[in-house]
C-alpha cells in the first residue's frame, strides 16, 4: 500500500462513470479503486529505483480525478487531448 502525505477530495463511482463517458475510456478497475480510496496525492516516498538499481526516478503526485487543483485527470486530458499511449492506464472503449 502506498502511503500518502496528502491526498484529495474523497470521489464516487458516479464521477468515475462520467469521467469515463467523457472521454470514451475505461479505467482499469484496480485503478478505479485506487481512485476511490485515496483519488490520487502525494505519496511519502517518492525516489525508486529499477530493479537493477541502474536508474533513480521519482513520482512526485499522482493526478486526482477532481477538479480542486490545476494539474488532474481532467486537465491532462484536455490539455494533450488523449493519455499517452506509452504512459497510458486507460483503454478506449
Amino acid at each position: 500500500m502506498i502511503e500518502f502525505e496528502y491526498s484529495y477530495q474523497q470521489i464516487t463511482s458516479e464521477d468515475i462513470k462520467n469521467f469515463e463517458n467523457q472521454f470514451s475510456v475505461k479505467l482499469p478497475l484496480d485503478y478505479k479503486k485506487f481512485l476511490l480510496q485515496c483519488n490520487g496525492g502525494k505519496p511519502v516516498k517518492r525516489r525508486f529505483k529499477t530493479a537493477d538499481e541502474t536508474i533513480t526516478s521519482s513520482l512526485m503526485l499522482f493526478l486526482p480525478l477532481s477538479k480542486e487543483i490545476k494539474f488532474n485527470l481532467y486537465s491532462y486530458y484536455h490539455q494533450f487531448n488523449r493519455i499517452p499511449k506509452e504512459v497510458s492506464l486507460f483503454k478506449r472503449v
